[in-house]
């Protein structure tokens, strides 16, 4: 469902849950670092393609959280259970200083520091 959202170097938004009123929104903000088409197992369970995102803000119940230094998730293209339009949010193209800002862009050796603000 959200495997042509964004591509590598893209800010995205990826949500826990989908919003709702009387509950603070939960998702994670960040550069997507990597796309992968194929399977990866966490634990016990079994995702198809997934967008591995360099988190860069993090919002539980509607407040900002601490992040670590280097952390990423895996957010899968599709989830069986509270599957929506909007789980996965592009919020811009990659910020490389090759193209204009908000454009598409794939990233090559050395340019994922142009696209984290690491100029």
């Amino acid at each position: 469902m959200h495997m042509n959202k964004a591509n590598v170097g893209d800010v995205v938004r990826s949500y826990d849950f989908k919003p709702m009123a009387g509950r603070g929104d939960c998702y994670i903000e960040g550069i997507v670092i990597e796309k992968h088409a194929g399977y990866y197992k966490p634990v016990n369970e079994k995702h198809a393609g997934h967008y591995k995102i360099a988190v860069q803000n993090r919002v539980w119940d509607g407040e900002v959280e601490p992040i670590l230094v280097g952390e990423y998730v895996h957010t899968p293209f599709e989830v069986h259970f509270e599957e929506y339009e909007e789980r996965i949010q592009k919020l811009m193209g990659c910020r490389s200083t090759d193209i204009e800002f908000g454009d598409n862009c794939e990233i090559g050796e050395g340019d994922m520091e142009d696209c984290m603000g690491m100029e």
